[in-house]
């Protein structure tokens, strides 16, 4: 059933249906208690209706249950403006990977 609710959630979002996604992403909380995808479903949801605050708590949770955090942002060129790029934080080192084209949902 968590696998059920995390696959319609991360459908959700991929919709850009954050809302949705959140309660997908609670519900699955509980049924498993500190579930990383989940925190992470939570967190990104929270990031795309910019609730800053349970951002930040759900991004902290995720991380510390091992969780990745995808970020969506613009890298910046001064002769070629900007692309999309990916910032991934987790609990030991952030990465950077300045896709093209971005992964769906992280680039509004």
């Amino acid at each position: 059933m968590v696998r059920v609710l995390l696959r319609q959630g991360a459908d959700l979002y991929r919709d850009r249906q954050y809302r949705q996604a959140i309660g997908k992403g609670r519900d699955a909380l509980r049924l498993s208690p500190g579930n990383p995808v989940a925190l992470v479903l939570l967190a990104v949801s929270y990031y795309g209706v910019e609730e800053w605050e349970y951002f930040a708590r759900a991004a902290v949770q995720a991380m510390q249950a091992g969780g990745a955090i995808p970020l969506g942002l613009a890298h910046h060129h001064t002769m070629s403006g900007a692309h999309p790029a990916v910032l991934t934080l987790t609990a030991t080192e952030p990465g950077f990977d300045p896709v093209f084209p971005p992964p769906a949902g992280l680039w509004r």
